[in-house]
């Protein structure tokens, strides 16, 4: 028996629309395998940076008949991170309507106010550092260009969580704004509720299967909702098999192998070995070493000391025109 209610059959109707779509297992970050990789303090503390380290802890399963119930019901006229307007939706037979603030601390993400434009955010340079290419493509970004490993599996948390999908081999820009906030000081850090809600308005009207469910019982038990009166699936996890299987894993020798399921290795490309051999990125790209006694975050002199670093032959000419000049 359904254990959702409809008022209506409009209402029920709507929520068919959603189950008939079909659901997938959010794929949720595994520690286990981030630990065994050296990579699981570095990942919190560049999820920390932008204020959505509540995603590293989500261990829900996917209830397709709430997740269902909730984007059939769902509503935003929230147009920005400093909107008055109000998200509304079910779940649980719950009717809920609240602030992005309020959006924001059930989730456990950051709640800046201020709204920046794309402009704002370092999108080339942020790819260049990643990538060593210079040049941002203008449609789809290659996993496989990213040389570390850290960064492709930082990738695959977003595009499996705030901005689930089918695919998430091929980065965003919006996950690339994101990976920026870690990067770069100051932070120009996003709205990762607004971003949220704002990927969910799109996923309403789309077609094909729906893979954010996670993040709706996240929701649900947030109001309590009682879960053993709903069927759910099983959990699924980016770890070691996943990542082998989407040519992302270094392995512990620091040896990047793919498709090892298959049988056999295929390289990957690794345009800047600098950023192949983690565990610690900040020394890794910034050649210092953190000030413990300091605040989380990069001196304010990273970005340049950074920037000129590991995309010299970027901005060779920029650098060669300054030489005549003292550097700050």
């Amino acid at each position: 028996m359904n254990p959702v209610q409809f008022k209506d059959n409009a209402q029920r109707i709507r929520f068919n629309t959603q189950m008939v779509r079909g659901h997938v297992s959010t794929r949720l970050y595994h520690q286990a395998t981030a630990e065994e990789l050296g990579m699981h303090t570095d990942i919190e503390e560049a999820f920390g940076y932008i204020g959505a380290s509540s995603l590293l802890s989500m261990n829900y399963p996917t209830y397709p008949a709430l997740t269902s119930e909730f984007l059939s019901s769902f509503d935003s006229n929230i147009d920005g991170p400093n909107s008055e307007g109000r998200v509304k939706f079910r779940i649980g037979n719950q009717r809920k309507r609240l602030t992005l603030a309020r959006w924001n601390e059930i989730f456990g993400f950051f709640n800046p106010t201020q709204s920046y434009h794309q402009a704002e955010f370092k999108l080339r340079e942020t790819w260049c550092l990643l990538t060593g290419m210079n040049y941002l493509p203008t449609k789809a970004l290659p996993m496989k260009e990213i040389a570390s490993p850290l960064f492709r599996i930082i990738f695959r948390i977003l595009g499996n969580t705030v901005w689930a999908r089918r695919d998430s081999s091929r980065p965003t820009k919006r996950e690339l704004a994101c990976v920026h906030g870690m990067l770069f000081v100051p932070r120009t850090t996003m709205n990762i509720g607004w971003e949220f809600l704002r990927h969910l308005d799109a996923y309403k009207l789309m077609e094909g299967e729906i893979w954010f469910g996670a993040m709706i019982t996240r929701l649900a038990v947030h109001y309590g909702v009682d879960l053993t009166r709903y069927e759910h699936l099983e959990l699924s996890y980016i770890d070691r098999h996943h990542l082998l299987l989407s040519n992302v894993l270094l392995d512990l020798k620091g040896i990047i192998c793919s498709r090892e399921a298959y049988g056999h290795t295929v390289p990957i490309s690794a345009p800047m070995m600098d950023l192949l051999h983690v565990p610690n990125w900040y020394e890794t790209l910034t050649g210092r070493q953190r000030d413990q006694d300091s605040p989380p975050g990069w001196n304010p002199d990273t970005n340049e000391h950074l920037r000129r670093r590991v995309v010299r032959r970027i901005y060779i000419e920029e650098e060669q025109e300054g030489s005549d000049g003292q550097e700050d």
